[in-house]
């Protein structure tokens, strides 16, 4: 049994870590064993109220000034197996044994707004570690987990579907300047409020799954294997908005895959063939809606629906259709023989299966568009995707110590889920409508060489070097691919959609060259015994990893100073391409990690002493940029933004007739704050907000001028590029630099 836990510094958030595991084995006959583990895992998190990522995209530290809008993360899972393996028999040439393994287990996910009381008291806690249960609030009345009763509110859209639904009074607002900068409310620098438009998440599934496979030798040339297997999952999702229905998502679920294979492993001596076949069973277990999009504003739906559950069961079965069984069968070739005495070949042709995510299968699918509109994603009941792989490589030994190995592979995708906007018709009007659906209809490939060599020097010296160049090309990385990019775009002349890539484009996630390189000594713990060189040196360990790759793509965009950053871009609506999609490429990426290790015998106690260093030699990797510039930076986007605020602080200084506030001096673009020069105090500023932001522009001029009250254009310049420094500035933009961590491990 062991635990854990760990809490690293960080500005961006904070996380606490646990993990249990146990495990009882016994074993018995010859080769068999029984054994039953055990596995605990949590993850709790603050999201930081400053960080872009974790504000969902949104205005950079919207959430730092209302602490309603701390959102915390919490992820638990339970894990149980009961593994068997059983020796039959064992025979020179004979043998029979047979695997069982049975597993339990169950994730757990919550996102939300924090408990006031909760986040308050575990803002600082001791040593940065807190062991408190973290607490939310905003859910409502909605259970966790989520019930099928909702999921039926949902589908009546009547009921508990959202924990406020219609609360237009908890939106979140900036009604004040107040924060560090003298921000208007055009910025949402959000001080009162509950709901930002951010989603909470309800997750919960119980997943089982059981094994088995009979490994028989049958002669000294065929080994057959035959399995099967089945999961099952008992799910349920809810992710939404506390006061609006729009894109919610919420589903329950009990789908399962199952498989069986056999396989045929012909030792013929230098040559060893191996064939085999899988079949492979999914069916989604749940409901689809026949026009997507339409359930309670479907005229088959009965209006009686929502009281009588004969009428809602009849409604149900007018408006849905189960999910399919669907099926794949994949065949696999596997040679291998060898050319020369320290040389062998090897050459395979596979089938492989590739299982939908259930989430995007599932999403949308008890959606209305009475409450959500087009641009929602409506998931489809869809089968297989499949990846043909083809692969042949080589291996040369030079000598027990030093292995070379070349491998050339390619890999094509076939029917992969992607959403596509499809002309449906629309039950409602009669007419026909575009909507989001899931579809089998992305293709594309992956082709690449590996090389890798091997070189041991005795028991001390272990050194790796490896190099892989591939090329990832498919009509879209992910099912959203084409929504988040082109598919948002129209041609302007013909006023037509941008149709989804006709042919391969390069992945998200394509490096082509990438470099791995590790070394590893270890000085053995009786070497040069009773000397002093022997002391320091025996029993410490020297590992050096390093690793260079080539950056990922992205897609320029045309500069009209949005601020969209790249990769994996998000600009469908905001931006507008100037290129095929991913064409550019970021900048290589360069690491080295050093860890050395120092063992020390103090009377009944080992202590293990460690310096690990990442980064080593403080390289700046640039993980990020402004797809608009290819750049760190945008020069653009900062003008856009400081002008807006710039323009704005203007016409509130000065005022609109009759209600003048006369603090603007157009001609050298101060604010004057302090009531001379014709200019109105504070208290005398127009509109309920006037004196308060009158104010809180005091205050800002102290903290970045020099205090006399007169909010010059050069004291207004340097609080605006703080404050677009500090969120969107170049180290928003550069990976981690070097970091060291020194510690100790005790073993008793």
């Amino acid at each position: 049994m062991g635990g854990s836990a760990r809490a690293p510094a960080t500005t961006a958030s904070s996380v606490r870590a646990t993990q249990f595991q146990g495990k009882l084995a016994y074993s018995y006959g010859s080769g068999s064993n029984i054994s039953l583990t055990g596995l605990s895992v949590g993850n709790r998190g603050r999201l930081y109220p400053g960080d872009l990522g974790a504000n969902a995209g949104n205005s950079a530290a919207n959430n730092i000034g209302d602490p309603a809008l701390y959102v915390g993360r919490h992820a638990w899972n339970k894990f149980g197996v009961l593994n068997w393996n059983h020796s039959v028999f064992k025979a020179a040439e004979h043998q029979l044994a047979l695997n069982v393994n049975l597993s339990w287990g169950q994730d757990n996910r919550i996102v939300g707004r924090l408990d006031p009381s909760y986040e308050i008291a575990t803002r600082s806690p001791l040593g940065g570690i807190s062991f408190k249960d973290m607490q939310f609030t905003g859910f409502g009345d909605l259970p966790y987990p989520i019930t099928d009763d909702i999921i039926t509110n949902i589908r009546l859209n009547q009921g508990l579907r959202i924990p406020y639904i219609g609360r237009n009074d908890l939106t979140v607002s900036q009604p004040f300047r107040m924060n560090p900068y003298g921000l208007s409310s055009s910025e949402g620098w959000n001080t009162v409020g509950i709901d930002d438009g951010r989603a909470l998440t309800l997750y919960h599934e119980n997943r089982y799954r059981a094994f088995g496979q009979l490994d028989w030798q049958a002669n000294r040339y065929h080994r057959f294997k035959f399995g099967g297997e089945y999961k099952k999952s008992d799910l349920s999702f809810w992710q939404g908005s506390l006061t609006d229905e729009i894109f919610l998502v919420a589903y329950t679920g009990k789908p399962y895959t199952a498989a069986l294979w056999g396989s045929d492993r012909l030792d013929l001596g230098d040559v060893v063939i191996e064939l085999s076949v899988r079949w492979d069973e999914m069916n989604a277990e749940a409901l689809f809606p026949n026009s997507p999009g339409r359930i309670s504003t479907n005229p088959l739906w009965s209006p009686l629906a929502g009281t009588n559950a004969d009428s809602l069961t009849a409604s149900i079965a007018r408006v849905f259709t189960p999910a399919q069984t669907h099926w794949l069968l994949s065949p696999r070739l596997g040679v291998s023989f060898p050319i020369t005495e320290r040389t062998d070949f090897r050459l395979s042709y596979a089938h492989q299966v590739n299982v939908p995510d259930f989430n995007t299968l599932l999403s949308g699918t008890n959606n209305d568009l009475a409450y959500t509109n087009n641009n929602d994603f409506f998931g489809q009941d869809i089968g297989f995707g499949k990846t043909i792989l083809f692969e042949f490589g080589v291996r040369h030994s030079f000598s027990n110590d030093l292995v070379l190995d070349v491998a050339a592979y390619n890999k094509d995708f076939v029917a992969n889920t992607a959403f596509r906007v499809d002309t449906l018709p629309d039950p409602k009007t009669g007419n026909s409508a575009t909507v989001n659906v899931l579809r089998t209809a992305d293709f594309g490939y992956a082709r690449g060489i590996d090389v890798s060599v091997i070189r041991r020097v005795g028991t001390w010296l272990n050194a790796s070097l490896a190099y892989t160049f591939q090329v990832a090309r498919s009509t879209g990385s992910d099912p959203f691919s084409y929504l988040r990019t082109s598919g948002r775009q129209f041609y302007s002349v013909l006023n037509t959609q941008v149709p989804p890539p006709e042919q391969a484009l390069p992945t998200n996630d394509n490096r082509q060259h990438n470099v791995v390189g590790s070394l590893s000594i270890n000085v053995p713990s009786d070497w040069q015994r009773g000397t002093p060189l022997g002391t320091v040196l025996r029993d410490v360990g020297v590992f050096v990893t390093a690793r260079a790759a080539s950056g990922l793509p992205f897609t320029r965009l045309k500069n009209s100073g949005q601020g969209q950053t790249g990769p994996f871009e998000n600009y469908g609506l905001t931006g507008t391409g100037v290129e095929s999609i991913n064409a550019s490429t970021m900048p290589w990426i360069k690491f080295v990690d050093l860890r050395v290790n120092k063992g020390i015998r103090a009377g009944r106690f080992d202590w293990r002493l460690f310096a690990d260093i990442r980064n080593l030699f403080n390289f700046k990797n640039v993980i990020a940029l402004f797809a608009e510039t290819g750049d760190v930076t945008n020069p653009l986007n900062r003008a856009n933004q400081l002008q807006s605020e710039r323009t704005t602080l203007a016409n509130e200084a000065q005022g609109v007739a009759p209600n003048l506030n006369n603090a603007y001096d157009a001609a050298t673009g101060n604010v004057i704050l302090n009531g001379t020069s014709g200019a109105k105090p504070c208290s005398a500023w127009a509109g309920d907000a006037g004196p308060v932001n009158c104010v809180m522009l005091q205050r800002t001029e102290a903290r970045w001028g020099n205090g006399d009250g007169i909010f010059t254009a050069a004291e207004q310049d340097r609080a605006l590029n703080a404050w677009y420094d500090s969120f969107n500035g170049v180290q928003r933009y550069y990976g981690a630099p070097r970091q060291i961590r020194i510690g100790a491990e005790l073993n008793f």
